[in-house]
C-alpha cells in the first residue's frame, strides 16, 4: 500500500514539474529566469523519475543505476538555486564567476556519482534500498550542503538589501527554497545516511521541490516578474474540473459495482460519456473558475477579452469626448479600480480633470482639478512618454525628484499613470487608482496598459483626423457652394452626385431636382453628350465651349470634364467644370474689331506703298514724254512699262478683293490626297529647280471632306510654295495626311467633331520669333519680290471652310498643320 502511494506521489510530482516547466518556457523562451526555472523543473522531473525507479526496482544493477542517477541529478540543485538568486534580482548569472565554479563542480560530481567514488554499492538486503558510500561521498555531501547554504546566503543578502515589491518577491523565494531544501535534504540524504530506513520518506524529496517552485511562481505571479499567472490559473481550473469529473465517474462506478449492475463497456456507453463531458465540462469549468478567482486570484480579469473589447469600440469612436469616456469607464470596470480619471491639456499648458469614475460614489478629486504645467509629473511623462506605475518610482533618480513624483501621484489618488503621446506631444493623461482587491498591478496589468496605450494613441489620432476631415469637408462644401464656376459630378453610371449653386445659376435647374438623376437625360443635350462621351471613351475633355440662353441672354461656357475614380476597378465617374466666358468672348469681339481697324490701316498703308511704286514709274515716264515723244524707242519702252505697271496695280486690287470679300464656295465630296497630288504636280518645277526632296505620307483611313476643290487647292498651294521658298538651297518637304483633331484653335466646335489633318513641313531656316504673330497679315512679307498675300489668302479660305491652320517653327524648319472638317454623315 505504501509502495503504491509512493508511486502515485512520484508520478504526480514528475508530471507537475514537466507541465510547470513547459508552461514557463513557452511563455518566454529568451528570459533567463524562465530558462533557469525550466531547467530546474525538468531536473526535478527526472529526479522524481529516478526515485520512482528506485522505489519500483528490485534488481541489483538497475537499483544501483537509478540510485546513482538520483544523486547525479540532486547535485545540480545548488547550481540552479544560486543562478536563480542572481536572475531574480535582474543580474545575469552567467557574468558571475561563482556561478561558473558551482556549475562546473556540479557537472564533475554528477559524473562521479556514476562511479564507486560517490556511491560504492548497495547494501543488502536490497529491500531497504540503503547505499554503501564511496570515498568521495563526504565531499559530495559537503558540496551539496555548502552550495545550498551559499545560495541561501545569497538569497538572504539580496532579501536584506532589497526594497518594496522585490523584497516581497525574494521573501517568497527565500522561505520557499529554504523549506523545500530542508525537507528534501532530510528525507533523501540525512535520514538514509543515519540509517533511518523509512523508504517511503525518500519519495518526498522530489515532492518537496514543488514547494520551492510554487513559491517562486507565486512571487512571480503576484508581483509581475514573469506573467505565468494566466497559465497557473487556467491549469488549476482545468485540473479541478477534471478531478470533479473523475470523482463523479468514480462514484458512479463504485455505486454500480456495489449494486452489481456493471455490464461490459460498449461503444454507446463511451459515446454517452463523451457527450456528457462535452455538455457539462464548459459550464462546470466556468463555475470552478469563479470560485478559484474569488479565493485564489481576487480581482482577476481576462485582459485579452478586455483589450479586444476596447479595440473594437475605439475603432468605431470618432469623437474625442466619447472616446475618453469609454476608455475611462472600461479601465475602471474591467480592472475593478477604486477610481479612474482623465486629464486633458488646458490652454494655460497644464492638464485639467475632464472625466472621472469612482467606486464609492464620492469624488476623490474635485471637479476642475488642474495639474500645473511646471509639475514634475508632466515633465516626466513628456520626457519618457511611457506608462508609470507608483511601484516603479524606486528606479527614478535623484531622490528629490522621486519624492516629488511620489507626492504628486499620492495627491491624485493614483497607482498608475498612462500618458497619451502623439508626435512627441503629451495630449492627455489617464490616472488609474488602486484596485478594489488591494492587489498591486501585475505583469498582465502592465501588458494590458501598454497595449491599450498603443490602441488609444491610434484611436486618438483617428479621432483628431476625423475632426480635421470634418472641418476640411465643411470648408470644401462652402467653397463649392460659393465658387463662381459651376461644378457637376456624376458617378460611373452617369448619375448626378454633385450640383453646386453656380450650376443652378448657369442651367436654370434646381439642385434638388438634379441629384440622383442621369445627366444624359436631364441636362442640356450638349452637356449630356459631353458626359456620355467622356464616360464612354474614358478620356478627359478640355475646353469644349457650350452656348446657353438664360433669361434672354446668351451665355458662353467653357466646359472641362475630368474622370475620377478607382483605376484598378475601372469604374470612373466624372466632374464637369463650367466657367462663364461670356465676357471673354465680348472682349475677344472688341479686340477683333480693333484688330480689323488696325488691319485696315495696315492694308491701306500696304496698298498705298504697293500702288505708289508703279505710279512713280508711270509719272516719271509721263513727265519725260513731251521731251522724248519723237523718240520711237522711248515710246515703246513707255508703252511696255506703263502697261506692265497698270497690270501690277490691277492684280494687286484683285487680290485685295479676294482677301476682303467672302469667297463663293462650291462644296463637293473630295479626297484630299487627290487635291494634294495636283498641288504637288504644279509645284514639281520648283522642287526640281531648288533640289528639294519630296516625302509623302498618306493615311489610308483618312475620311472624305466637303470642300471647294479649287479654293482648297489654292490654299494648300500657297502654304507649300511658302515652304519651298524657305529652302532656296535645297532641303526636304514632307507632306502628311491623316485623321486628327485640332488643338488650341478649336473655336466653338463640339467636342465630338472630327477633322482631317494635313501636315506640311519644311527644313528651312524657320520663322523668326518676332514675326510669328504677323505671318497671316496681308502685305506682310520678308521676301524681296513678295506681296505678302499668300498665307493671308490661305487662312481666309480655310476659315471659310470651317477649318483652321496651326504652325510651329524653330531653327530646323517650320511645321504647318491644316485642319479641315470631316464630312458629316
Amino acid at each position: 500500500m505504501i509502495k503504491d502511494s509512493n508511486i502515485w506521489l512520484l508520478s504526480f510530482t514528475m508530471i507537475a514539474h514537466l507541465v510547470l516547466g513547459f508552461l514557463v518556457i513557452i511563455k518566454n523562451r529568451r528570459g533567463t529566469m524562465n530558462r533557469l526555472l525550466f531547467g530546474f523543473s525538468i531536473s526535478a522531473a527526472f529526479w522524481s523519475l529516478a526515485v520512482l525507479s528506485v522505489v519500483t526496482q528490485e534488481q541489483y544493477y538497475s537499483l544501483l543505476f537509478w540510485v546513482r542517477t538520483s544523486h547525479a541529478i540532486a547535485i545540480t540543485v545548488p547550481f540552479y538555486i544560486l543562478a536563480m538568486s542572481f536572475a531574480f534580482t535582474g543580474i545575469n548569472p552567467w557574468q558571475q564567476k561563482g556561478v561558473y565554479v558551482v556549475a562546473l563542480s556540479s557537472l564533475v560530481l554528477a559524473f562521479l556519482s556514476f562511479t564507486p567514488l560517490i556511491i560504492k554499492d548497495m547494501a543488502f538486503p536490497l529491500e531497504n534500498k540503503d547505499i554503501v558510500p564511496g570515498p568521495l561521498f563526504p565531499l559530495y555531501m559537503l558540496f551539496f550542503l555548502g552550495g545550498l547554504l551559499a545560495a541561501l546566503r545569497k538569497l538572504y543578502k539580496n532579501l536584506r538589501s532589497s526594497k518594496g515589491i522585490l523584497r516581497l518577491q525574494l521573501r517568497y523565494f527565500f522561505w520557499g527554497t529554504a523549506l523545500s531544501l530542508a525537507l528534501g535534504s532530510l528525507s533523501n540524504m540525512l535520514l538514509p545516511l543515519l540509517r533511518i530506513t523509512a523508504v517511503d520518506l525518500r519519495s518526498f524529496g522530489p515532492a518537496f521541490s514543488i514547494i520551492m517552485i510554487a513559491a517562486i511562481s507565486y512571487a512571480i505571479v503576484k508581483y509581475r516578474l514573469m506573467d505565468i499567472r494566466f497559465f497557473v490559473r487556467n491549469s488549476l481550473t482545468i485540473g479541478v474540473t477534471a478531478f470533479l469529473f473523475s470523482l463523479a465517474f468514480g462514484l458512479v462506478y463504485y455505486l454500480l459495482e456495489r449494486a452489481r449492475l456493471l455490464v461490459p463497456v460498449s461503444f454507446a456507453m463511451v459515446l454517452a460519456a463523451v457527450l456528457i463531458v462535452a455538455l457539462f465540462f464548459a459550464p462546470l469549468q466556468a463555475k470552478v473558475q469563479k470560485i478559484i478567482d474569488k479565493y485564489f486570484f481576487p480581482g482577476v480579469y481576462d485582459y485579452h477579452v478586455s483589450l479586444l473589447k476596447s479595440s473594437k469600440a475605439m475603432a468605431s469612436l470618432l469623437s474625442l469626448e466619447k472616446l475618453i469616456d469609454y476608455i475611462s469607464r472600461n479601465l475602471f470596470e474591467s480592472m475593478q479600480l477604486e477610481n479612474c480619471s482623465f486629464f486633458s491639456q488646458s490652454k494655460e499648458g497644464g492638464f485639467l480633470l475632464t472625466a472621472s469614475f469612482y467606486a464609492d460614489g464620492e469624488m476623490a478629486l474635485p471637479q476642475g482639478t488642474i495639474i500645473p504645467k511646471e509639475n514634475p509629473l508632466l515633465h516626466y511623462l513628456r520626457e519618457t512618454g511611457e506608462l508609470l506605475l507608483a511601484t516603479d518610482l524606486l528606479n527614478v533618480s535623484p531622490p528629490g525628484y522621486r519624492e516629488s513624483l511620489s507626492r504628486t501621484i499620492q495627491n491624485l489618488h493614483g497607482d498608475a499613470i498612462m500618458p497619451v503621446v502623439l508626435d512627441r506631444q503629451l495630449e492627455g493623461i489617464f490616472l488609474l487608482g488602486p484596485k478594489l482587491s488591494g492587489e498591486p498591478y501585475a505583469k498582465e496589468d502592465e501588458n494590458l496598459l501598454h497595449l491599450l496605450t498603443t490602441q488609444i494613441t491610434a484611436a486618438w489620432r483617428n479621432a483628431q483626423l476625423y475632426q480635421e476631415v470634418l472641418a476640411v469637408k465643411q470648408h470644401l462644401e462652402n467653397v463649392l457652394t460659393n465658387m463662381g464656376s459651376a461644378l457637376i459630378a456624376v458617378n460611373n453610371e452617369g448619375v448626378i452626385t454633385l450640383f453646386n449653386s453656380a450650376a443652378e445659376r448657369f442651367t436654370g435647374c434646381k439642385r434638388e431636382s438634379m441629384l440622383g438623376r442621369k445627366a444624359g437625360n436631364i441636362l442640356d443635350d450638349g452637356l449630356g453628350d459631353l458626359f456620355r462621351q467622356a464616360l464612354a471613351e474614358k478620356q478627359d475633355i478640355k475646353e469644349a465651349e457650350q452656348i446657353f440662353r438664360l433669361d434672354g441672354k446668351e451665355l458662353h461656357l467653357s466646359c472641362n470634364i475630368t474622370l475620377v475614380g478607382d483605376d484598378r476597378s475601372g469604374e470612373k465617374g466624372a466632374i464637369m467644370l463650367l466657367n462663364d466666358i461670356t465676357r471673354i468672348k465680348e472682349l475677344q469681339k472688341e479686340k477683333a474689331q480693333a484688330l480689323r481697324l488696325a488691319s485696315m490701316g495696315e492694308v491701306a498703308a500696304g496698298m498705298a506703298h504697293e500702288i505708289k511704286n508703279p505710279l512713280v514709274s508711270i509719272k516719271t515716264f509721263a513727265e519725260l514724254l513731251p521731251e522724248k515723244y519723237n523718240d520711237a524707242e522711248f515710246r515703246y519702252t513707255f508703252s511696255r512699262i506703263v502697261t506692265q505697271e497698270i497690270d501690277r496695280i490691277n492684280t494687286l486690287i484683285l487680290q485685295l478683293l479676294d482677301l476682303t470679300a467672302d469667297p463663293v464656295l462650291f462644296f463637293q465630296k473630295t479626297k484630299l490626297e487627290n487635291v494634294l497630288d495636283e498641288v504637288l504636280l504644279l509645284l514639281s518645277p520648283y522642287l526640281e529647280t531648288c533640289r528639294i526632296q519630296l516625302t509623302k505620307t498618306y493615311d489610308s483611313g483618312t475620311p472624305t471632306v466637303n470642300v471647294d476643290r479649287n479654293h482648297m487647292k489654292q490654299a494648300l498651294f500657297n502654304i507649300c510654295l511658302n515652304g519651298i521658298q524657305a529652302m532656296p538651297g535645297g532641303g526636304e518637304l514632307k507632306i502628311g495626311l491623316m485623321p486628327g483633331r485640332r488643338g488650341k484653335y478649336g473655336g466653338n466646335r463640339s467636342a465630338t467633331a472630327k477633322d482631317v489633318k494635313v501636315v506640311i513641313k519644311d527644313t528651312g531656316t524657320g520663322i523668326p520669333g518676332e514675326i510669328k504673330q504677323r505671318i497671316f497679315d496681308p502685305f506682310f512679307t520678308t521676301k524681296a519680290d513678295g506681296m505678302g498675300m499668300g498665307l493671308s489668302l490661305s487662312h481666309k479660305i480655310l476659315a471659310a471652310h470651317g477649318g483652321a491652320i496651326e504652325f510651329s517653327s524653330n531653327s530646323e524648319g517650320t511645321l504647318f498643320e491644316v485642319y479641315i472638317p470631316v464630312l458629316s454623315e
